[in-house]
């Protein structure tokens, strides 16, 4: 602390009374040092709550570092390797995913690739080691900076931060747990939520009320619909009542949870919840409270004050709560290896050429029918990105299905089915003059799917539905062949043939006019992982999986065939 500039950062050669000007090397080296000290001696300071905690040398060097960091070279010289790599060492310890408005990491990542020779080696500079030097360090960078991360940690205007070395430590802890590093972040609320997706987990911590507007809410909504959890936690036992009153809402008063998810109702968990045992058998249960939407948990609560044991790194009286944040992870990951830095389950905006044009009517009934916002608007950008097809879809009422409008059309639940006489009638007129219906069980839901099953024996007869052959050819499009697929964890665990397609369909005038799929499709068009979710494997954006490549046949099958036409697929003509 004494070495250091009145800017903030470090320089070579300091001398009292005068020395370098702070350099953007020693910043980070210095940075880096001021924040492992701090966790090795003044962790257990940061028990109470107030105002967020201000370390007066961290918090001037990470200024510092907001002016001055450039993934282009060192403030004041140095070697740029050697500073790339402290970059790393100070991201990774402070949390901070981003210098001022940079992402640290992604910038300098495609920094480094860009200088990288033929050979693979990184230029030798004057720092001795020739090459071998400056590749370790951008190999450091490179890998240790591209560890999965766990939580992102809100910042927001309030007291988030109390307990500011909480999540390195949970960190520290978890990583040994892992048998590999793992890391956490924090983000803000002025970066596109797009940017907040390298973690699954969003973590929301304080003692007073939230003070979020409109904007900020919307921006927390689109990250939960996205396939993010929130996991709000309370600080400081009765200080934070207020925290949560604010979160859960009080009688005639509702709150933040309310506000962001309206339709669904924050519940306690039963202490059987496998929540509690998804890894851990966690002793104590801690009270959580959640809301789902049928399908997965979109938010997590607790009023018990977690980071306390993690900031004073109790992991023996507080073991219970290291293992709980481990358990919610499993939960949240379903039991895979997280995702590395950079990677995310939400495409990129990318622009298309489309070659072709689909039509779908989402359909509007009395049910949970819309339980995943934005599954249908990622399906449509692979779509776009990979087949080069744009998806239209619009919202409609049974009543309201036009097979002139809308070739096929969807409809999706997690409840047992409850429609009108009118309702099902005009299924059955919009499925006979020509058009393709999608049903599909939202998560796997075994009333929904019955339900499902009873309205189409109803329609069409008994017997009329039936499992949709290997060789149909909805899955023989060119180039789009459905051989095998796979099935999400619960499934396979589930089924006893877990290779092929279990879709069923109703069959009129040479095509198959009606699909079910009783096994999830929709979060998996949505992405996310799910520990519960019984249905097809989402895949990834780079490689689709099996919900997406069966919905897109079906779709594209469903807007090429005509009624009463063989049942080869004809060319779809753009409009």
């Amino acid at each position: 602390e004494a070495t250091q500039n009145p800017d903030g950062g470090w320089g070579y050669g300091y001398q009292f009374g005068g020395g370098e000007g702070s350099k953007g090397t020693m910043t980070a080296a210095g940075l880096t040092g001021v924040l492992v000290a701090f966790d090795n001696l003044q962790s257990e300071e940061f028990t109470k709550c107030g105002a967020n905690p201000v370390i007066p040398p961290v918090q001037k060097a990470l200024d510092w570092m907001d002016r001055h960091y450039s993934p282009a070279g060192s403030f004041g010289g140095g070697p740029y390797y050697y500073y790339l790599y402290g970059v790393e060492r100070v991201g990774l310890a402070s949390g901070y995913k981003y210098f001022g408005e940079k992402d640290w990491y992604k910038l300098g990542a495609a920094r480094l690739i860009n200088l990288q020779s033929p050979n693979g080696a990184w230029p030798a500079e004057d720092l001795g080691g020739g090459p071998i030097g400056s590749t370790t360090f951008a190999l450091l960078f490179l890998v240790r900076g591209r560890a999965p991360v766990l939580f992102n940690r809100l910042q927001y205007e309030g007291d988030w931060n109390n307990r500011p070395r909480a999540l390195a430590n949970l960190m520290r802890w978890t990583s040994r747990k892992f048998e590999g590093e793992v890391n956490w972040q924090i983000i803000n609320l002025k970066v596109p939520v797009e940017e907040w997706h390298d973690a699954p987990i969003l973590l929301l911590t304080g003692s007073k009320p939230p003070p979020f507007s409109p904007a900020e809410l919307d921006k927390l909504r689109q990250f939960v619909y996205q396939g993010g959890l929130i996991f709000s936690v309370c600080e400081c036992a009765a200080q934070g009542r207020a925290f949560d009153a604010a979160m859960r809402g009080q009688p005639g008063q509702p709150g933040i949870y309310q506000k962001l998810f309206p339709d669904y109702e924050l519940k306690r968990l039963d202490e059987n919840h496998p929540i509690y045992t998804a890894h851990f058998k966690v002793g104590r249960r801690t009270p959580l409270w959640a809301i789902s939407n049928g399908v997965r948990l979109l938010a997590l609560h607790t009023t018990e004050d977690l980071p306390l044991p993690w900031q004073t790194n109790a992991y023996v009286t507080g073991e219970d709560a290291f293992e709980l944040a481990f358990n919610i992870v499993y939960f949240a990951t379903d039991r895979a290896s997280p995702r590395h830095r950079g990677t995310s389950t939400w495409p990129p905006d990318s622009p298309i050429v489309p070659l072709r044009l689909a039509r779908v009517a989402r359909i509007q009934h009395n049910g949970n029918w819309d339980p995943e916002p934005l599954a249908w608007t990622r399906f449509g950008m692979l779509m776009g990105q990979k087949w080069q097809t744009k998806l239209v879809c619009e919202t409609v009422t049974p009543g309201k299905l036009d097979v002139n409008e809308h070739r096929v059309a969807h409809m999706t639940g997690t409840n047992a089915l409850s429609l009108s006489a009118p309702e099902k009638q005009a299924l059955k007129a919009y499925v006979a003059s020509g058009g393709t219906l999608i049903i599909d069980a939202a998560g796997g839901s075994e009333a929904f799917g019955s339900s499902a099953v009873a309205l189409l024996n109803g329609l069409f007869g008994e017997g009329a539905l039936h499992h949709v052959p290997n060789m149909s050819p909805v899955y023989r499009l060119p180039g789009m062949e459905v051989e095998k697929v796979n099935y999400r964890r619960a499934a396979r665990e589930l089924l006893i043939d877990a290779k092929y397609p279990r879709i069923m369909g109703v069959t009129l005038d040479g095509r198959v006019a009606v699909f079910l799929s009783r096994e999830d499709l929709t979060s998996g068009l949505a992405g996310y992982p799910c520990f519960s979710c019984v249905g097809y494997a989402p895949g990834t954006v780079e490689q689709p999986g099996s919900a997406i490549e069966l919905m897109r046949n079906m779709v594209l099958y469903g807007n090429q065939v005509q009624k009463g036409a063989a049942a080869q697929p004809q060319p779809v003509v753009s409009k």
